[in-house]
């Protein structure tokens, strides 16, 4: 069936400045607005998703009419953060425009707030351990080839490098120069304020955001006792469009599984 794409626009400060936001939330087929459909909120640091609701895959790795034929809502957002290469604290950014955008989809009857999980991609991946880490907006968190400690992406001569942190993380200089600010803004290190249950994937193959941060972090989850599971895929890269058919099924069942176990 044809899937109805309802937008909202709403606005909040970013780095001091007052900043639109326009939101695009996809209903399912059996939607009751007597009854808000539990959601899946879909972030990516920088990025307009709402943009792309409408076409076929959405603006992310997983249609959204997949979630969508199962009874969830997929909110698709804006994610706009300070500028590029200038100092920030883009946990707190991101924070404040999910918040923002979750609480009015919640007025509007769309989408149920208490029952709703993060789910990210590369730096999504990062934004959904990052959000949780900070606040208690969502249920749960879906994170796909994240990266979580900013410190050693700085540092790795297969990733990121100096000037990817520096510019899109906006950490002004390196951890020796302002380590408190990396810790602040590395889910990693943050790990103890994670309360959620978290699933993430990792492919081994990964350069950009390498399967031993995913690693890493699923390890600190689960030294505090929070509810965490980490599938890494055997000779899969950063992007799972261009993973083999198998392993592409095998992620989307297993998100399928844990969000349908804790939402």
């Amino acid at each position: 069936p044809l899937l109805e794409v309802r937008r909202f626009k709403t606005s909040c400060e970013v780095a001091g400045q007052t900043v639109a936001l326009e939101t695009a939330v996809t209903l399912p087929p059996n939607f009751d607005p007597a009854h808000p459909p539990k959601a899946i909120y879909r972030l990516y640091p920088g990025s307009r998703l709402s943009e792309f609701a409408e076409t076929f895959n959405g603006p992310e790795i997983f249609p959204a009419r997949v979630f969508c034929s199962r009874g969830y809502a997929v909110i698709d957002s804006d994610s706009p953060v300070g500028p590029h290469g200038e100092p920030g604290e883009i946990i707190k950014e991101l924070v404040k425009v999910s918040g923002c955008q979750l609480k009015e989809a919640g007025r509007l009857g769309l989408v149920d707030p208490e029952k709703t999980a993060v789910m990210g991609q590369s730096k999504g991946g990062y934004s959904v351990l990052a959000v949780c880490a900070a606040s208690d907006l969502f249920r749960a968190g879906v994170a796909t080839m994240g990266l979580y400690d900013l410190s050693h992406s700085y540092v790795d001569p297969n990733g990121l490098g100096p000037h990817y942190v520096e510019r899109h993380f906006r950490t002004d200089g390196p951890p020796w120069a302002d380590t408190e600010r990396y810790l602040r803004n590395s889910p990693f290190w943050r790990a103890g304020e994670i309360r959620e249950p978290i699933f993430m994937a990792a492919g081994s193959e990964d350069k950009a955001s390498p399967a031993w941060q995913s690693t890493a972090m699923w390890s600190a989850l689960n030294h505090h006792k929070a509810r965490a599971e980490l599938v890494v895929y055997p000779g899969e890269d950063h992007a799972p469009r261009t993973w083999s058919a198998e392993h592409r099924v095998d992620l989307m069942e297993r998100i399928i599984d844990f969000l349908d176990a804790n939402l």
